[in-house]
């Protein structure tokens, strides 16, 4: 008895647990259901002389898509969403211009990509339903001249070639080629070509080519690449600055005991080579030259001694950029610290 309630009771489950898998089957198959997916798409084109995005910065919208179908076929979708970060359509069949033109987020974009509609499930709307892309013709503009930027340095090179030709979507040329010229970046090319070299001359340095422009918009330069052959010009220039007056830096405590007596034939009125950028030597005054010798409070310990002490030359702060040619021979002074004589005191 005991045993046939137990078999009873596990028919029962049973029945339900089939019963239960049968209605999820049923709803499986034949309830229908919505649900939205977010979908990220982009638009391009098949031919290498189109050109077509979305008009936007990351040209590529995330749409909300409200899908319709069973619960498996709807899971299916899920899965096929999440696999996929991007989904691109194919936009050949819009007309070409170059302004951005307004086209279906579901005929134009959703059913355009094969992914999607091999789904199924069916579009049931679509928020935004319009998207703005530019679908554009590409253009080669020839003989654009090649001027090479070299920043502060001085340079007489040529550039081989001395043109190339720029393949771009019409839309961009306004914005990217608005004249036939372009200026790459060349110092640090040229800085490498001539670092630890002696000569400040080279040959053939390769420069490679590009717009600053967005990479999707698929510009391309030909050749991509040109050399430069020239030579560094130097910029910086020597001169004489002088004569300049040279005088002694004592302390006070120092002068009032001593007097800083030079060698009889010293001169002290110099002519020095400054070296600098020539715009700026051209403009030095020598007056504004600051020369001196510097008189140590240790130096009175030793009283009629000789000293022989370099001469120290300071340029103003308007010669910024020069400095004294470390070709040049150091100037020095030749002088003692004689004892200034004792003043008696008045009315002795």
């Amino acid at each position: 008895m005991k045993r046939k309630k137990i078999w009873d009771n596990a028919k029962n489950a049973l029945v339900i647990i089939v019963t239960t898998l049968l209605i999820w089957f049923v709803a499986d198959q034949y309830v229908r259901e919505v649900q939205d997916f977010p979908v990220t798409v982009q638009v391009v084109s098949n031919s290498p002389d189109r050109y077509a995005a979305i008009d936007n910065q990351a040209h590529q919208i995330t749409l909300n898509v409200e899908m319709a179908g069973r619960r498996g076929q709807l899971n299916a979708f899920e899965k096929l969403i999440k696999s996929k970060t991007v989904f691109q359509a194919k936009i050949d069949d819009r007309p070409s211009g170059t302004k951005p033109q307004s086209i279906s987020a579901i005929d134009d974009i959703l059913r355009k990509i094969k992914e999607i509609s091999e789904a199924r499930v069916s579009i049931k709307d679509v928020r935004p339903r319009t998207v703005k892309v530019i679908i554009d013709d590409y253009e080669v503009v020839s003989d654009v001249a090649v001027e090479p930027d070299f920043g502060d340095l001085q340079v007489n090179a040529t550039c081989s070639p001395e043109t190339v030709s720029v393949y771009l979507p019409r839309s961009a040329k306004e914005r990217f080629l608005s004249e036939p010229v372009i200026r790459p970046d060349a110092a640090d090319a040229v800085r490498e070509a001539t670092k630890g070299h002696t000569q400040t001359s080279f040959r053939e340095v390769p420069l490679i080519l590009n717009l600053a422009a967005d990479a999707t918009l698929g510009i391309r330069i030909i050749p991509s690449t040109v050399t430069l052959t020239g030579v560094v010009q130097d910029r910086r220039d020597k001169q004489i600055k002088g004569p300049v007056q040279i005088t002694f830096s004592i302390p006070d405590e120092v002068e009032k005991h001593f007097a800083a007596v030079a060698n009889p034939d010293t001169q002290f009125r110099r002519s020095i080579e400054v070296a600098g950028p020539k715009e700026i030597l051209d403009q030095l005054d020598p007056r504004d030259i600051r020369a001196f010798v510097d008189v140590m409070a240790a130096d009175a310990e030793t009283p009629n001694k000789e000293i022989t002490r370099r001469v120290n030359y300071v340029l103003p702060a308007s010669a910024a950029g020069c400095s004294l040619d470390q070709d040049s021979p150091q100037h020095v002074i030749v002088f003692r610290l004689v004892p200034r004589p004792a003043i008696e005191p008045s009315g002795t």
